[in-house]
């Protein structure tokens, strides 16, 4: 039987990660392996982790490098068919896992399935766990290689690592597979962005349209600073294009991806504007 990782970074999650360990531990089917990286958490979490999760493995990093080493740390490390990078905030419905695995098990040439999720704002527990049991047998949606990468493109909010299950061997044939989530390109927001454009664009996906997970949006998180997630989505797009072929994007993906890379870098400088900064707009426009 295929075999399931789950690698949780976490960075001064002690307030959210029970929750999150606890969604994990009550699956329908049971991950064969989860693997925490404290990723220098200012109080190690082994203990908090081992009282609910037993069976976990805590690997701590000594200083905080980043939630991109966090994942490759854990990625190294996790010895699972299927691999799902679960951000210690975040929850999962009990049928994740088994509904998932079932379709890749199913669907030998299927990379990826990702599931919808609901957006939460903290402090409203009690609606989000009412809704968090609810069941109801799962819509699919097929997205062939290229127009997995169009709907991604034209809804990066859509996908998240915490929702997706990836099959290993995907993962491992990306362009910098001994650095999965791009440390060497450091990231405050778009690490998933850059991470979903190559592998959509090389790879078929399935998509469950029911939400099956929890999102937790807190007023501190880098997609809301708006000005750093356009200054490094415009960062990330000129990573992905200065990849060349290995990365394997066709001519219109390519074309694509310039047009968004011009389109973030005007945006930034627009911020940069409104924030007073007009030289340091001029040079990103340059």
């Amino acid at each position: 039987m295929t075999r399931i990782s789950v690698v949780i970074p976490s960075f001064g999650d002690a307030e959210t990660i029970g929750d999150t360990l606890a969604s994990l531990r009550d699956q329908d089917r049971a991950a064969d392996e989860i693997i925490v990286v404290d990723d220098g958490s200012p109080a190690p979490l082994v203990g908090l982790v081992s009282e609910i999760v037993p069976a976990a493995r805590v690997i701590r990093h000594e200083k905080n490098r980043g939630v991109q080493a966090a994942r490759n740390t854990g990625f190294a490390e996790a010895s699972g068919d299927y691999l799902l990078f679960l951000d210690a905030d975040d929850m999962l419905c009990p049928e994740v896992l088994d509904v998932t695995a079932g379709l890749l098990d199913a669907q030998g040439e299927t990379a990826a399935a990702f599931c919808d999720f609901y957006r939460v704002i903290k402090g409203e527990g009690a609606e989000a766990r009412a809704r968090h049991t609810a069941r109801r047998p799962p819509t699919v949606r097929a997205l062939p290689r290229g127009a997995g990468f169009e709907h991604y493109l034209n809804d990066t909010g859509g996908f998240l690592p915490s929702f997706t299950l990836f099959r290993r061997t995907a993962l491992e044939a990306l362009c910098g597979e001994n650095d999965l989530f791009f440390s060497q390109l450091p990231l405050k927001a778009n690490e998933d962005f850059h991470l979903f454009c190559r592998f959509l664009a090389r790879w078929d996906v399935v998509f469950i349209t029911d939400p099956m997970g929890l999102y937790y949006m807190r007023d501190g998180s880098a997609s809301k600073n708006q000005t750093r997630m356009w200054s490094d989505r415009a960062r990330a797009l000129d990573s992905l294009l200065g990849l060349g072929d290995a990365a394997g994007f066709s001519p219109e993906q390519r074309a694509r991806l310039v047009t968004l890379r011009d389109s973030a870098a005007r945006r930034y400088a627009r911020l940069l504007h409104e924030a007073g900064q007009s030289q340091q707009a001029q040079e990103v426009l340059r």
